[in-house]
């Protein structure tokens, strides 16, 4: 969406610019460093219900917290974390997180993370070994409630 702004000097010239500015939809910022795993099921399952103009997609801890920073409160996060060391990376970013609704997905071995996941305050949290449909329900209502359809989510 372009939008004109001007100016007028003090000779009374006129003079325009234009800007870019975003437009305020929902977001689904997906985060996932490692798909080795769970890359085919959740791209079946969460991601391709997600339109395409909708999903900004990372794998570094870095272009996360730039996305953090940059985006809406209302765009939602979905994190998922494969290891302890990407958790731990993450887990830096907690003040960022605390804006926005979160999704959390966890890796299923590592039990001594998951209180410490909790306090990032996730809307849902889910495991890499799941085959991740309550995870497209999750956003399907979170995208219901900005008034935006999702496709056909599997049950």
């Amino acid at each position: 969406m372009l939008h004109y702004y001007y100016s007028v000097d003090r000779q009374g010239g006129v003079s325009f610019n234009t800007a870019k500015v975003r437009v305020e939809i929902m977001n689904v910022i997906l985060y996932c460093e490692n798909t080795k795993n769970i890359g085919q099921r959740f791209q079946d399952n969460v991601v391709s219900n997600i339109p395409k103009n909708m999903r900004i997609s990372l794998d570094t801890p870095h272009g996360l917290r730039v996305i953090l920073q940059e985006c809406n409160n209302d765009d939602v996060a979905m994190l998922c974390i494969t290891s302890r060391e990407e958790f731990e990376k993450v887990y830096e970013l907690r003040k960022l997180l605390l804006n926005h609704p979160l999704i959390l997905i966890l890796p299923v071995d590592q039990e001594d993370i998951i209180p410490r996941g909790y306090e990032l305050r996730p809307r849902f949290v889910e495991y890499c070994d799941s085959e991740f449909h309550d995870v497209a329900v999750v956003v399907a209502h979170l995208m219901e409630e900005s008034g935006i359809t999702s496709r056909s989510v599997r049950k």
